[in-house]
């Protein structure tokens, strides 16, 4: 027995041990992890260094003279007092990198600003360019250090009450509107704010930039000119500003459509939709048959390179909806429902009016096209009501508006559809990749990086649009440019595995 305890108390003191060594070694462990993942840090920095930086500032950082400072002198901070710019070297550096510097011609960095680069690829290139600088103090700098009653306190930063809209619309417009433009669009002076990366950011990182601005842009801060509360009634206005989600197809109001469409698209494309100097009409029957998905995007997108701006940030999805269902007063006749369609009756409509030119099975004959193609069954409802009812000039496609009736039509549909296959598959990247260099690419680059011919599609901008906008200018190309649509060339699983892969540059 007496051996058993101790047997059983060395084990205990071995044990005390072991922990106490662990406990004394732990920090020496975890300063040494730290070190090794700041080494690494420095590298990757000195490769992005190389590739985005060393052109203007030498590849040694030794600058260029009356052109750009040198980045690798050990005095880099001296002459930047003046500025008042509270935090660290490192903290400096990271939002000059990141948002740019006017007054010397430095281009922002990140792709918060528009640049190329992710914020831990900026944190790497600021790790490098520290490492030329020796140890850097942790803390505020003593001689840059807010006096007492500079410091904001804990009453100024609790905001008293709940952030107010209306009041940081007049506040931007006070303050703001000058650089950042009305509805934050930006001008010469700021960047615009009201795009989907700007909005993104959670309120912290709209609160911390508002109040200390960046140091080396035209982004002042506004700690001392506004208080806290006036900072979150901004940030809550810039809120009104992200997308909201659109109102379900149908719940248009064409008699307040109208007189929105009066004020915001008449000007351009004609009172009644038919078509102006600035603009092309609208009330003609390739428009009118397109889903209101499609003009619902168009609408709230705009189609960039034309005159077609978009409406997202000026217009609620109910008013878009309400301009639709004004648009679609324009139609000769009411628009077939959907789903109504009776496939039995259709197929006896199918065999004594169609068959002859198509094929008892869709098949096509010597006269008319094989209509039981994947190609064709891809198309909207619309697309085979609109060929259906007006024909196709110059072919043998004849208008049958006034030989059936628009049940028969949608009866005929009904058995059209009973040879599809059933809606897309989820995209798969891997198979758009392949879609993508052989039909994309030329236009747009290997990497979504752009020609000459067709505009880079891996910046932020076109990555933060809509699966549906991706898709509509896919299938419908956009007009007097050089994107062609592509829904007589590409089936819409196609399309589909092409954004999956158009994905996978975010």
């Amino acid at each position: 027995m007496q051996r058993n305890l101790t047997i059983g108390l060395i084990l205990t003191m071995a044990i005390v041990v072991i922990i106490v060594v662990i406990w004394v070694n732990e920090p020496i462990r975890i300063a040494s992890e730290a070190e090794g993942q700041g080494a690494r840090s420095v590298e990757r920095g000195a490769a992005l260094f190389g590739s985005y930086c060393a052109g203007c500032h030498g590849l040694r950082g030794e600058g260029v003279a009356s052109v750009t400072p040198p980045l690798n002198v050990e005095d880099l901070w001296a002459g930047r007092a003046d500025i008042q710019f509270y935090g660290t070297l490192h903290d400096y550096l990271y939002l000059t990198t990141a948002a740019g510097h006017t007054k010397f011609g430095m281009p922002a960095w990140a792709d918060d600003y528009g640049g190329p680069l992710r914020g831990d690829q900026i944190e790497d290139l600021v790790r490098f360019i520290v490492n030329w600088q020796g140890p850097q103090p942790e803390g505020v700098r003593p001689e840059a250090a807010p006096t007492p009653e500079e410091a904001p306190t804990e009453e100024v930063l609790a905001p008293p009450r709940e952030a107010d809209p209306a009041n940081g619309a007049a506040l931007f417009a006070n303050w703001c509107a000058a650089c950042h433009g009305p509805g934050g669009d930006g001008t010469n002076l700021g960047p615009p704010i009201n795009r989907a990366g700007v909005l993104a950011k959670d309120d912290d990182f709209l609160r911390i930039i508002t109040s200390e601005g960046i140091p080396g842009t035209s982004m002042i801060d506004f700690k001392k000119r506004l208080t806290a509360q006036e900072i979150e009634d901004v940030i809550a206005f810039m809120r009104t500003w992200e997308p909201k989600p659109p109102a379900a197809p149908g719940e248009g109001d064409p008699a307040r459509g109208a007189t929105l469409y009066t004020g915001n698209c008449a000007p351009c494309h004609g009172s009644n939709g038919e078509g102006d100097a600035l603009g092309p009409p609208l009330n003609l029957t390739d428009v009118l048959v397109k889903e209101d998905d499609f003009l619902r995007t168009i609408t709230r997108e705009g189609i960039p390179g034309t005159a077609m701006i978009d409406f997202g940030t000026r217009m609620s999805a109910q008013d878009i909806d309400d301009i639709i269902a004004f648009m679609r007063t324009w139609q000769p006749k009411p628009r077939p429902r959907l789903g109504e369609g009776d496939a039995d009756n259709g197929a006896q409509v199918y065999a004594s009016t169609c068959a002859a030119c198509h094929g008892s099975d869709g098949e096509g004959t010597a006269i008319g096209p094989a209509l039981n193609r994947a190609e064709l069954l891809a198309k909207g409802d619309d697309f085979l009501r609109a060929t259906t009812r007006e024909g196709i000039p110059d072919t043998s496609m004849l208008a049958f508006k006034d030989r059936l009736t628009d049940q028969e039509i949608e009866d005929t549909i009904a058995f059209i559809r009973s040879w599809s296959q059933g809606p897309p598959a989820e995209g798969d990247a891997a198979n758009g990749a392949q879609v993508y260099a052989n039909t994309c690419a030329a236009c747009h680059g290997s990497d979504g990086e752009g020609t000459a011919i067709g505009p880079a599609l891996n910046r932020t901008e076109p990555l933060a649009k809509g699966d549906d906008f991706l898709r509509a200018t896919t299938r419908e190309g956009i007009p007097d440019t050089s994107m062609l649509a592509f829904e007589d060339r590409l089936t819409d699983q196609e399309i589909e595995d092409i954004i999956a892969f158009f994905r996978s540059w975010e």
